[in-house]
């Protein structure tokens, strides 16, 4: 072959010379030629051609991936029959998957009554915001993913807090949640992070780790805060007026931004729509289902309706 990527010369039977180039795909070990400038070759030149590259194939297969080598390997293994109990290891499989599902739940109700304990008896309000983390001597741990401290809880407030410990009932009564945390990673090694949320948007997380920025986190709009929060299905109609008079003040902007944080704090559960109405009344109009009644809040839902409150909800009309 030449320098260039898949580049053949191919020499016909009659001392005609093709310049093909090639595109092989190595899963499939096949190869398909393109033939630059010659006259159309005949069956006898194809079919000379299939055997020279089931020659090459051959010789990839035992020379270079050991084909035989692999298959005498295991032919000459010692091995015996055993019947195994499959009802037996179906019930191994269920106690260990018990286990491990009763240890998180475990976990779950060491921290549950840890901050019930803590809103009763509240502690102090130190506090260290995870953007802001000195994590120098912290270590990388391969079930985090990167370098954490097990020693250390932090947190992360929303935007409207600018960084001050406005939930301070949030902040005392998580105080004590660090033990618990600790003691549940130390009973198992399948509880790995470990988080609480607050009415109020104050998130504490552990292990402590580095986050990029102070940028906004609001634990209320996470699913699994939702799901918590809010266990029965629910359906919500957005109607968004799009008069003329929501130029004012604002109240356009306003009004498609709490749109939005409602549509966060959906889940799959829930079914939604959303209205825009000023002389007349718009829906979402494709897919059909979005025009004919409430959807499902599915994320792909959820994106469909958000952007049409951003690309379509406008000032129009009157009402």
């Amino acid at each position: 072959t030449d320098s260039s990527p898949c580049t053949h010369t191919l020499r016909r039977s009659l001392g005609m010379t093709l310049s093909t180039r090639c595109v092989f795909e190595l899963l499939a070990l096949g190869c398909l030629c393109v033939v630059a400038s010659a006259q159309m070759p005949d069956i006898s030149d194809i079919s000379s051609w299939a055997t020279s590259f089931s020659s090459h194939l051959a010789e990839v297969s035992t020379d270079d991936l050991k084909t035989d080598a692999i298959q005498d390997y295991y032919a000459n293994l010692d091995w015996s029959t055993k019947l195994q109990n499959g009802s037996a290891i179906f019930e191994a499989l269920q106690d260990d998957f018990n286990v491990k599902t009763e240890a998180r739940l475990g976990a779950l109700r060491a921290l549950k009554a840890s901050v019930e304990a803590g809103y009763a008896s509240p502690g102090g309000t130190a506090f260290t915001e995870c953007c802001k983390v000195n994590d120098n001597n912290y270590e990388y741990h391969p079930l985090f993913f990167s370098k954490v401290n097990m020693a250390a809880t932090c947190t992360k407030f929303p935007n409207s807090a600018n960084g001050q410990p406005f939930d301070t009932a949030g902040l005392r009564a998580t105080d004590a949640l660090l033990s618990t945390m600790i003691n549940n990673r130390d009973n198992s090694v399948s509880v790995r992070w470990q988080y609480f949320g607050s009415q109020d948007g104050m998130f504490r997380q552990y292990p402590s780790t580095r986050v990029s920025s102070c940028d906004n986190y609001d634990p209320r709009f996470r699913p699994w805060y939702v799901l918590a929060a809010t266990t029965k299905p629910k359906d919500i109609v957005l109607v968004i007026d799009s008069s003329g008079s929501m130029g004012l003040n604002n109240r356009m902007s306003k009004a498609k931004a709490a749109a939005q944080v409602v549509l966060d704090t959906l889940n799959p559960n829930d079914w939604v729509a959303v209205v825009d109405f000023d002389t007349s009344t718009q829906v979402l109009s494709s897919p059909a289902c979005f025009a004919s009644g409430l959807s499902e809040a599915t994320p792909r839902n959820r994106a469909s309706l958000s952007a049409f409150v951003d690309n379509q909800v406008s000032l129009g009309g009157q009402t």
